[in-house]
């Protein structure tokens, strides 16, 4: 057996009337959109007279007015819910009736204001306003306070004429006023002594009435109506007392406060002082007041200085280095039969100028000379925090491989200065050029000096090319640089000999420690000497002496042991101004 799911069908309701229609004519029925699910009820508000089955409006059982009719289906078998609806406006006979009229002035806290209609108004009509600023619904009259002007505003209805009658038009006017805000500013003549007469408050010019004065805190009693303070039920305090009115008609909420003191007749502590002495550019100074110390009293001091009277707080940015006296004053009163004064004493320094200073710098690593200038005494510092001092006095000479930041301050008896910051600039030395080790050259030989690659040279004689040509005895330098301000330099000895003979190699050596040939090896130019090897045989074939270098020479001992007098052999193989040479021989060892 098989079985088929149909979905879920929607009804299709659409439909719509021909509006508007007069009262009088033809009973109008809906026309109904393509596919319309029939089968369900047609309905309206009270004032239409519908067939519930067909829709058709029964014009004679009506009475005028707009309405709004819904056709609704209920869900039977695959077919569900649905409605749909339409509007139509009915018009009455004759002349359109028009009036209409707005409650005003109207508050613009009021959000809304509708328009209140005669009797028989005519309907399907348009209000508008000529006056900018007014945001008003064409169709209900209903005005947006709230986003509308404040001002007084015309709106006018009109129904236009149709086959049912003439149309009509009327007027109305609205002033729309601001909410109004309170004036609740009020104070007290305070301090007050709690034995003096009851204290009113003072109220500001056009101050609201029909608030209720009250204060949160415990330990004072307020009248709620007048705000006059109960001195007798209160206790000596700081307190806050709060005036509130509540909104009404245009009027806004609001609220004030105030603050009132009342005192003891008790003793007065007037003592504090500053921590001194101060330097003109420091944060400013701040009284430091003796436990009791009484409030409410006046600082003041001799010119020069300023200060906060309330506070004692002094401003240095206006205030003139110096020795002050600083005065603070309890004026008598109810409470204080007579005015006590305490004082204090602050001395405030100036701050010396910044350190003089110009930044130095050398070639290469090594000591480098800072110097600063100012009145008093220079400290230097190796860190912008100034945490670490690292010399006293005008001329500092560190030993730097690197650039370098130094900062030095100069001070005088209490301050010191911001700090100068000295730069200390290490610059670089090209390499070092290499003109060879000190030499020798043979009658008529020529040596070239090749300093090396550097941008610029300067030669013992002035001269600036790359490279000298050498043919004399003497010494020879050079400085370069390489694009920088540093420059390096090295220098030879040349030396041209009056002869350039092979070495030789003497037939005998007495090690005996008479200082005189007590050493055996070759003798004579050995600097032209170049691969050179050296071995000693004794009698036996045995090799006693080794050496590759021809300026080290045999002492006559053999791994510390001492050779007897005797007769040995050596060969000796070497390159002399690059010609391989050998030379053999005997040598008689002398003790």
């Amino acid at each position: 057996a098989s079985i088929v799911i149909n979905p879920i069908a929607t009804p299709v309701t659409g439909f719509s009337y021909t509006t508007p229609v007069c009262i009088n004519a033809a009973n109008p029925t809906p026309t109904t959109v393509a596919g319309f699910t029939i089968g369900g009820t047609f309905s309206s508000t009270t004032g239409l007279s519908i067939n519930a089955n067909t829709g058709a409006i029964n014009l004679s059982a009506s009475l005028p007015g707009s309405y709004v009719v819904t056709y609704a289906v209920v869900a039977s078998g695959c077919n569900g819910n649905g409605t749909g609806t339409a509007n139509i406006v009915i018009n009455s006979l004759g002349n359109a009736v028009t009036g209409f009229s707005y409650v005003t002035p109207v508050c613009v806290a009021a959000a809304t204001s509708a328009p209140v209609k005669v009797a028989g108004f005519t309907a399907g009509g348009t209000f508008t306003t000529g006056s900018g600023g007014l945001v008003i619904d064409a169709n209900s009259g209903i005005i947006n306070l709230t986003n509308s002007t404040i001002g007084t505003h015309t709106i006018t209805y009109t129904v236009a004429s149709s086959a049912c009658g003439t149309g009509a038009s009327s007027l109305a006017g609205i002033t729309i006023v601001a909410n109004n805000t309170p004036v609740t500013s009020f104070s007290y003549n305070t301090p007050i002594c709690i034995t003096a007469p009851n204290p009113a408050p003072s109220l500001i010019t056009g101050f609201s009435t029909g608030g209720d004065f009250s204060s949160n805190t415990s330990g004072l009693v307020v009248d709620r109506n007048t705000g006059v303070v109960n001195l007798s039920a209160s206790t000596a305090g700081s307190y806050s007392v709060k005036y509130d009115i509540a909104a009404s008609g245009c009027n806004n909420a609001g609220s004030g406060t105030a603050s009132i003191v009342i005192v003891l007749n008790s003793p007065i502590q007037t003592n504090f002082t500053y921590n001194t002495p101060v330097c003109i550019n420091q944060s400013n100074p701040t009284p430091q007041k003796a436990s009791g110390f009484t409030a409410n009293g006046i600082f003041s001091s001799t010119p020069g200085l300023t200060l906060n009277p309330s506070t004692g707080i002094i401003d240095l940015s206006t205030t003139t280095a110096g020795n002050y006296v600083v005065s603070y004053t309890i004026p008598a009163n109810a409470c204080t039969l007579n005015s006590n004064i305490g004082t204090a004493n602050i001395d405030i320094s100036l701050v010396p100028n910044p350190p003089a200073t110009s930044p130095a710098s050398r070639c290469g690593p090594g000591p480098i000379s800072l110097r600063a200038n100012g009145s008093g005494n220079l400290t230097w510092y190796d860190n912008a925090a100034l945490t670490n001092p690292v010399f006293k006095g005008n001329t500092f000479t560190p030993s730097l491989s690197d650039n370098a930041v130094f900062y030095v301050t100069d001070s005088n008896a209490n301050c010191a200065s911001i700090a100068t910051p000295v730069q200390a600039i290490i610059n670089p030395l090209p390499d070092k050029p290499f003109l060879g080790n000190d030499t020798a050259l043979c009658p008529g030989e020529t040596i070239v000096l090749n300093a090396g690659n550097y941008t610029s040279y300067f030669w013992q004689d002035n001269s600036t090319a790359s490279s000298f040509v050498v043919n004399q005895s003497g010494n020879y330098w050079v400085s370069v640089k390489s694009g920088g301000v540093c420059a390096s330099s090295d220098s030879i000895a040349i030396n041209v000999l009056e002869n350039c003979d092979d070495v030789y190699f003497p037939s005998a050596f007495s090690p005996n420690g008479d200082g005189n040939n007590e050493r055996f090896g070759p003798l004579g130019n050995l600097f032209m000497v170049k691969s050179f090897s050296l071995k000693v045989f004794n009698r036996w074939g045995q090799m006693v002496y080794s050496s590759f270098n021809p300026y080290q020479r045999w002492d006559g001992n053999n791994i510390s042991k001492a050779q007897h007098t005797s007769n040995f052999t050596y060969i000796a193989t070497y390159y002399f101004r690059g010609v391989p040479r050998m030379k053999k021989g005997s040598l008689l060892l002398l003790r």
